[in-house]
């Protein structure tokens, strides 16, 4: 009988050392797996400048809260961003003590609200990361198992006899946070939208207007800011001398031969080959030719300019230049016609035009005198007419 009274003290004696031992034995695995709490802004993908929020909670059992080992020691986290990792420092989200305030509760998954709930600790570690150009990932963020570092974990375990007691420096393990479908990240594809299609028309030398080696701004993508590392490239190839800048989207070079109307892709390709098509017309003529200088104006039943009057209804002299071609750009030099009245060359210059046609007037003047009538001379308008 005492045999079996000691066996019985024996037994509960050890059962009270098992407790003791498991109450003052560290906990593990005290991280939760990570999760990505931000959303991007439209759909499923992140662009840039705009923020991934990720947070780092405690596991539920035993209760668990976060502290810094000191100011150096920060939390971090590696969140890999496509081929990329970001190294993340980590703010603590505290609840102060003896408030009523909401907090992370890893029991039930979800925020709760606690009134005068005492000294609750820390309870989450917030990483935020700002997406740059550069960055893309087309199956979503994630972030490896056993990534999460720095700061100190501490849990409070319930210890024989009631009471509780802190335990710090327990793991900081946690499982894997695979890629995340909803989390991809990428810069905004480049994008014509609200472009109009351009419709250019350049000459060879020897006429009015784009002759020569020139650059002709074409379109270029409307969010450069947002894109990412654009080039572009034009299809079926251009005329002999013309290419497109990869760069600019500029179209350079000189245009020395005809060449039909064409319609040709002007394509924006960025660093991940997302790409968008713009198309344009494209014609390069002969270099226009003057053709005829018709005097329209009426100087009267005398003929003569100056004679019926200062200044008269007929003073005026109006001249029609006709081409071989016509012309639809804007004239970007000052266009002027040359008019030999006596010994003197006037200049009649900024004519208006219409098709293949510019219609120039000159006011006469007091000291014009001409006894043969008006002339013009060879290449009237500087050798602008071919």
């Amino acid at each position: 009988m005492l045999h079996a009274w000691r066996k019985s003290f024996l037994s509960a004696a050890g059962l009270l050392l098992a407790l003791a031992a498991l109450a003052s034995a560290p906990a593990q695995a005290q991280v939760e797996t990570p999760v990505v709490v931000s959303n991007p802004a439209s759909g499923d993908t992140y662009r840039p400048g705009e923020e991934i929020v990720v947070q780092v909670r405690p596991s539920s059992r035993p209760y668990t809260s976060f502290l810094s080992v000191d100011g150096r020691d920060r939390p971090r986290i590696t969140l890999r961003v496509g081929t990329s990792d970001k190294v993340l420092t980590g703010t603590f989200k505290t609840i102060p003590s003896f408030v009523s305030a909401e907090f992370y509760d890893p029991d039930f998954r979800r925020n709760r609200r606690v009134t005068r709930g005492g000294p609750l600790g820390v309870f989450v570690i917030e990483f935020r990361y700002r997406v740059r150009q550069a960055d893309h990932d087309t199956d979503g963020v994630s972030i490896a198992r056993n990534s999460f570092a720095g700061g100190n974990i501490g849990a409070n375990v319930r210890g024989f006899g009631g009471g509780f007691s802190y335990q710090p420096n327990l793991t900081k393990n946690h499982a894997a946070l695979p890629a995340q479908a909803g989390h991809k990240v990428a810069p905004e594809p480049p994008s014509f939208a609200g472009v109009q299609s351009p419709s250019l028309l350049l000459y060879t030398c020897g006429r009015l207007d784009n002759c020569g080696s020139a650059t002709h701004r074409l379109p270029t993508i409307v969010n450069a800011a947002r894109t990412y590392n654009v080039r572009y490239s034009v299809t079926p190839a251009l005329p002999s001398g013309l290419s497109v800048n990869a760069s600019t989207g500029a179209l350079t070079g000189s245009h020395s031969g005809s060449s039909a109307r064409t319609t040709y892709t002007l394509r924006a390709t960025d660093g991940y080959s997302q790409r968008a098509d713009l198309t344009f017309s494209l014609e390069v003529r002969d270099g226009a030719g003057v053709e005829s200088i018709t005097v329209t104006s009426n100087p009267g039943s005398d003929l003569t300019y100056g004679k019926n009057g200062d200044f008269g209804t007929n003073d005026t002299i109006a001249v029609r230049v006709d081409f071989t071609r016509n012309f639809t750009t804007v004239l970007r030099h000052r266009i002027c016609l040359s008019i030999r009245i006596g010994a003197n060359t006037r200049r009649a210059c900024n004519p208006t035009s219409s098709a293949d046609k510019l219609y120039f007037s000159y006011a006469v003047q007091e000291s014009d005198w001409d006894g043969d009538g008006i002339s013009f001379p060879a290449n009237p308008m500087g050798g602008k007419d071919g």
